[in-house]
């Protein structure tokens, strides 16, 4: 056998094999190997700490939550504490239900596949329950007002300490009365009433509007005017039952009341007086033609007991001045009347209270009668409905007017000075005296007409104002809106929408229009008023014929199906109860004139608000007498809250703009 030293071959072998033994048992090369032998051997496994299966005695911290998110926490374990429960510094004591959760899980898949739903949704729905709308909080900025829960008033089940909407005075099982979080009680949140399950996934679509509860009630004081009070041929327009009709120095101001009742029903007699006016036109065979003795008895005069003649007082008014030296008398403006009168001294016959001083005319150097063969009196008869009164020894001129509601005035037709602002005054205004007046006046010295009629204060200050006004009624009676005359640059701007006169109108002191329809959260609702349709200022609510206010009505339910029904006022039949909602969801209303003229309504102008109980649709039906017929539209003020309405007489045309004031 060869040695290896004389075979090269197997000498070089050996070398080799010695070299390579050398580098595999060196410690780098035999780690790496390993390492990679047990990344191989555990690609398939975890190398996990056993503690790290077992929850800690105290929760652990949590991020901030951002907008639109929350917390997530185990019901059973130390997390669910509250902070403050004196239990949270002995967290360690909770314990894991382990078997009741495995057996409710069973449970719950047998129920699932079974088709009989979740456990505790069913003896929520078997047992009593029902439906409101709550607040619901998400986050500070992430807010959804009336969310849509189930509130269960008999409960059972495993909760676990959880709120489950349980309310007050439940009637079955409740939930464990150790359990840290506090039942949720309805009333100490934004909640309300039951409310009825909507029919129809679409009406979430509908335009709407959100609206605070309380943007819908006067305040206690008086807020401050609107701007531009100091402006040429502006007055202040003032609720007659606000606390702004108040004095400045009375500081009892929370104690006004609204007297809706009366109001909505001497409503209901001014839009008959409406009817009455359009369908019969004055029979003029029934005027009173009594003459009045030197000693001015007005006391005496009788005016015929027929009621329609006039339409009534609204409910604002405004601030004038009167006579030489000035003395200030609140008016109730009145685009339905012609003929501005006040309360004078003496009260031969009567004068009902009023809240300023009766206007004495012998203290006015500037006050003098009319003539009973002046041509001026003679106009007394299309501004009044009545033929003229004369005094038999003066010769003095007298008036007579009586309104729906029967309330009346009876006086002299005189000339005085009347004062706006310290620039516009004029001089030989005619108006009436009036020393026999009663009725319901709400303590306003009388009324500023402005009709159309030649008499009107539109017409006599045609000189200086153009027969141009303009007014916006307050959203509430705790606010100030105002009444403007003469033109202005913001007539002009493109916010304000006009629709000309309608030609039914055109012999009447009545400022009508043409009234196409109603669209009601996105429901067109068309409006059939052959007779014509009236804007005015001294009707509270708006008028529709009947097929047209059922319509209305009956959408405005459907789109109102959240909120319970409240027994009606007066009139006024589709009524709500809104307590203990924050915020309420209005559908949007916009009237449509000719023209194409469409005028959204504010909040105020779609809820007549007697009280958080009782907030109706501000629309009625027309109930009128005999054939009068009952297709007449009259848009009430309720309806013109906010709005700026501008009246051009010589242009023919009625304006709207909207936010015209608060």
């Amino acid at each position: 056998m060869a040695s290896p030293s004389s075979n090269p071959f197997l000498l070089a072998f050996i070398c080799l094999a010695c070299f390579l033994l050398f580098f595999i048992e060196s410690k780098p090369f035999v780690s790496a190997i390993r390492k990679e032998a047990n990344e191989l051997q555990h690609a398939h496994h975890h190398r996990v700490l056993l503690t790290s299966f077992f929850p800690s005695s105290s929760c652990s911290s949590q991020g901030a939550c951002s907008k639109g998110s929350l917390q997530v926490v185990h019901k059973h374990g130390p997390c669910s504490k509250p902070k403050q429960h004196p239990s949270s510094s002995s967290s360690s004591s909770f314990t894991m239900p382990h078997c009741e959760i495995l057996k409710q899980d069973v449970e719950r898949e047998l129920l699932r596949h079974s088709g009989a739903g979740n456990p505790q949704e069913r003896s929520c729905s078997q047992l009593s329950s029902s439906t409101a709308r709550k607040r619901l909080t998400i986050s500070p900025d992430d807010i959804i007002d009336d969310f849509l829960l189930g509130c269960c008033q008999n409960n059972q089940g495993h909760f676990r300490g959880t709120a489950g909407n349980k309310p007050p005075k439940s009637t079955g099982e409740s939930f464990p009365t150790g359990s840290p979080p506090s039942p949720f009680t309805p009333a100490t949140l934004s909640s309300a009433p039951d409310t009825p399950t909507p029919t129809s996934n679409t009406l979430y679509s509908r335009p709407s509007s959100r609206t605070p509860l309380s943007s819908l009630f006067p305040s206690s004081a008086c807020s401050s005017p609107p701007q531009g009070a100091s402006r040429k041929g502006y007055l202040e327009v003032v609720h007659k039952h606000g606390p702004c009709s108040e004095p400045k120095q009375q500081t009892s101001s929370s104690s006004f009341i609204i007297p809706h009742r009366e109001i909505l029903m001497r409503d209901q007699a001014r839009a008959r007086s409406i009817h009455s006016k359009l369908y019969r036109r004055h029979n003029y065979n029934e005027v009173a033609k009594v003459d009045v003795s030197s000693n001015r008895r007005l006391d005496r005069v009788q005016l015929p007991a027929k009621s329609g003649v006039l339409l009534g007082t609204g409910n604002y008014f405004v601030t004038v001045g009167l006579g030489s030296p000035k003395r200030d008398l609140s008016l109730d403006f009145d685009t339905g009347s012609d003929l501005t009168w006040t309360q004078c001294e003496p009260c031969l016959g009567s004068c009902y209270s009023q809240k300023q001083p009766v206007f004495d005319p012998s203290h006015s150097s500037s006050y003098s009668d009319v003539s009973c063969s002046s041509s001026q009196c003679s106009q007394l008869l299309s501004a009044t409905g009545f033929f003229p009164l004369c005094n038999t020894t003066t010769r003095a001129c007298m008036y007579g007017l009586i309104y729906a509601d029967e309330s009346t005035s009876i006086g002299f037709f005189a000339k005085e000075k009347l004062t706006i602002s310290p620039t516009d005054v004029f001089d030989d205004f005619l108006f009436g005296c009036g020393q026999n007046n009663t009725g319901l006046f709400g303590g306003t010295a009388g009324l500023l007409g402005l009709g159309r009629d030649p008499l009107s204060f539109v017409q006599q200050t045609a000189h200086k104002y153009h027969r141009i006004f303009s007014y916006c009624l307050p959203s509430t009676p705790s606010a100030v809106g105002y009444l403007n005359f003469g033109p202005s640059h913001r007539y002009s701007y493109g916010d304000v929408k006009y629709t000309p006169f309608s030609s039914i109108f055109k012999n009447s002191s009545f400022y009508g229009l043409d009234f196409v329809g109603i669209s009601l959260g996105g429901v067109n609702i068309p409006i059939s008023a052959s007779s014509g349709t009236v804007i005015d200022s001294g009707s509270e609510v708006t008028w529709l014929p009947p097929a047209a206010y059922s319509s209305l009505r009956d959408e405005f339910q459907r789109q109102m199906w959240r909120y319970p029904k409240a027994d009606p006022v007066e009139v006024l039949d589709t009524c709500y109860n809104l307590r203990g909602y924050e915020v309420v969801h209005l559908p949007k209303v916009s009237l449509t004139f000719g023209g194409g003229v469409n005028v959204t309504l504010d909040a105020s102008g779609i809820l007549y608000v007697v009280s958080k109980e009782q907030a109706c649709l501000g629309f009625a039906a027309n109930k009128v007498d005999g054939d009068e017929g009952d297709d007449v539209v009259i848009i009430g003020n309720t309806q013109q809250k906010t709005l700026e309405v501008v009246y051009d007489v010589d242009g023919e045309r009625i304006g709207f703009r909207s936010h015209g004031c608060k």
